[in-house]
């Protein structure tokens, strides 16, 4: 019997969880990295641990708040659709949960509207 290595592609294999809010930095005395701290950076793990992999979860604050901010088009060849909300561990409130994905581009590009719920 011989073995033979064959290598696989599978995709990324990371998962992405966002959010929006505020967070502080700090940088360590000795090694100069930054350290991130807030109740959003908590947020947006617990949304990417409910992600699998080479998924993109948001919550639906930052879906709209990108919304208000972003070029209409750009956001046009995603397609989000609401998972529900969700408990999520360290967070008091449940939080809608938005799954993020490439539209097909040969889908017609649809603009999305900050007005109309998912």
């Amino acid at each position: 019997i011989t073995h033979q290595k064959q290598i696989l592609m599978r995709g990324l294999r990371i998962k992405v969880g966002i959010d929006v809010g505020t967070a502080t930095c700090s940088l360590h005395p000795t090694s100069g990295h930054a350290a991130y701290r807030g109740r959003v950076l908590n947020r947006s793990a617990r949304v990417g641990a409910l992600a699998g992999s080479s998924q993109v979860f948001c919550s639906a604050k930052a879906w709209f708040a990108a919304l208000q901010v972003t070029d209409g088009e750009a956001l046009g060849r995603i397609r989000a659709a609401s998972m529900g909300l969700r408990n999520l561990k360290g967070v008091a409130n449940p939080v809608e949960v938005i799954h993020c994905t490439l539209r097909d581009p040969k889908e017609k590009v649809i603009p999305p509207n900050p007005s109309t719920p998912l």
